[in-house]
């Protein structure tokens, strides 16, 4: 396979699926996501640019205000938190963590999909993106050759190694990374103290929503996201609240597949060159019960700090391979191990698995 190599940091199109209406937009290749946004938004879809949205007679009380999270989404929400002036299309603010250091920062609402210049016009548009999220027999593929985009169309973007991952963040451009842990825990931890992420309704209450995790069907493919205002698509109708794959933040945005669909690899610095992750005993614990002189609890663990797999967060997988993923894979449902904490670090780098993909955040230059 041929070496990856980061690009120079020349903004190209980079698309978004408005989830009300389930419009899409691009901005035109060369234009940087930071020069007059509004003024470059390519209108695709009617029913986006009409406002209107989904049909929600059918919709209960919480099926609703999801969907009203889902079209925040498409608002401009970078008030409501310290962080970037504006994040890219695909992106939602992520609140800063003051504790874990992390500043407020713009996430992938998506797991990342691998996307070709088909055309060779400097557009990685939505119709480019692999379907399958890898190659012929699930193969990898030629990383070099695509960029990650945060879209709904297409499986995730899978049989990818570490640094393959991080190159590929990186080829975005300036300010663009592989989220880090740090950011993870971030996300988690906010996610954790959000009561609508809850299947009783109340922070505490339940079991966090672990999306796809393989409840359904066994050993099923991840899952793209054909139905933006199902916050379910694919993993349930919605009577096993736990199936919900789309996660509120606090700050009222909304992303997906953050607990299951596939494992995430997550840099274990954040900024900088790719950071190996500690080495803790290779057995697998409830996260209360973990014991590593090289963590702290700010590394892996929930926010309560007794939260088990029994609460739908995950569990930890010790190793010494230098990787770190985060999340849950598609047929974890039996083994409890899908989650906003689970963490596994027992892959090298290098590791290349049918159910790991991964996801970029965007920092503010500075």
């Amino acid at each position: 396979m041929r070496a990856m190599t980061r690009r120079e940091p020349t903004p190209f199109a980079i698309a978004l699926v408005f989830c009300a209406g389930c419009g899409l937009v691009w901005f035109e290749p060369g234009n940087a996501p930071d020069a007059g946004l509004d003024e470059r938004v390519v209108a695709l879809d009617a029913d986006a640019s009409s406002g209107e949205g989904p049909d929600v007679s059918d919709m209960n009380g919480a099926d609703m205000a999801f969907e009203a999270q889902l079209a925040d989404t498409r608002e401009d929400t970078t008030d409501a938190d310290p962080g970037p002036a504006d994040c890219p299309p695909g992106y939602v603010p992520a609140p800063p963590n003051e504790p874990l250091r992390v500043d407020g920062f713009c996430l992938m609402i998506f797991e990342a999909k691998a996307a070709r210049d088909e055309n060779f016009d400097g557009v990685f548009a939505p119709n480019e993106v692999v379907a399958t999220g890898c190659g012929p027999a699930c193969e990898p593929l030629d990383a070099g050759s695509f960029a990650p985009i945060s879209v709904a169309a297409g499986q995730p973007w899978r049989q990818v190694s570490q640094e393959e991952a991080k190159a590929a963040c990186l080829s975005l451009g300036a300010g663009f990374d592989l989220i880090s842990n740090a950011e993870w825990m971030a996300v988690a931890r906010d996610i954790e103290r959000t009561a609508a992420n809850w299947s009783g309704g109340e922070i505490g209450e339940g079991r966090v929503a672990e999306g796809n995790t393989g409840e359904e069907t066994a050993r099923p493919s991840p899952l793209d996201v054909v139905d933006p205002s199902d916050a379910f698509d694919g993993a349930g109708d919605g009577s096993v609240p736990e199936r919900r794959r789309v996660l509120q933040l606090s700050n009222g945005a909304a992303v997906w597949d953050f607990a299951g669909n596939v494992q995430e690899w997550v840099d274990w610095t954040l900024g900088g060159a790719l950071g190996s992750s500690p080495s803790c005993p290779s057995v697998r614990l409830e996260l209360p019960d973990v014991s590593c002189a090289a963590l702290n609890d700010d590394d892996y663990n929930s926010a309560d700090g007794t939260l088990t797999s029994e609460q739908g967060v995950g569990t930890f997988f010790g190793g010494s391979g230098g990787g770190a993923r985060r999340g849950g894979q598609r047929f974890d449902a039996s083994s409890g191990n899908a989650g906003i904490y689970a963490i596994n670090l027992n892959r090298a780098s290098s590791f290349r698995f049918a159910s790991t993909g991964f996801r970029c955040v965007f920092r503010e230059p500075r």
